[in-house]
């Protein structure tokens, strides 16, 4: 009980402390823009660091991504599923109505499918 009473005196003594320096030292504008400021710069620093953390892991992964690609396009199924894709859009765009030549520049344009980015 004792060690209550002490902590709620003691509680009511910081907040009295505090109530009174705040109003003998009022917040300005400007000391809150400063705070604001030097909040904003330590979030940039805070991301920076963890963007600087995570190249190692972005870099491991897109290297395990690009040969998983390389190991997929050397096999054989993978080459039959290109060409069949290509086909399959070159008869399709004959059968919607462009002419061979169009058909064919359309086909030759049209990346094939992948996971990774196309550009496009």
């Amino acid at each position: 009980m004792k060690n209550t009473v002490r902590s709620i005196l003691f509680l009511s003594a910081l907040m009295l402390a505090s109530s009174a320096f705040a109003e003998t030292n009022p917040v300005t504008d400007e000391d809150r823009d400063s705070e604001v400021e030097q909040k904003k710069q330590e979030m940039k620093e805070a991301m920076a660091e963890t963007m600087e953390a995570m190249v190692p892991a972005m870099k491991a992964m897109m290297k395990a991504m690009l040969e998983a690609q390389i190991e997929l396009a050397r096999e054989p199924e993978t080459a039959r599923s290109m060409a069949a894709f290509k086909r399959n859009l070159y008869e399709s765009l004959i059968k919607e109505g462009f002419s061979e030549e169009e058909a064919l520049q359309i086909t030759i344009s049209t990346s094939l499918p992948s996971a990774g980015y196309s550009g496009n």
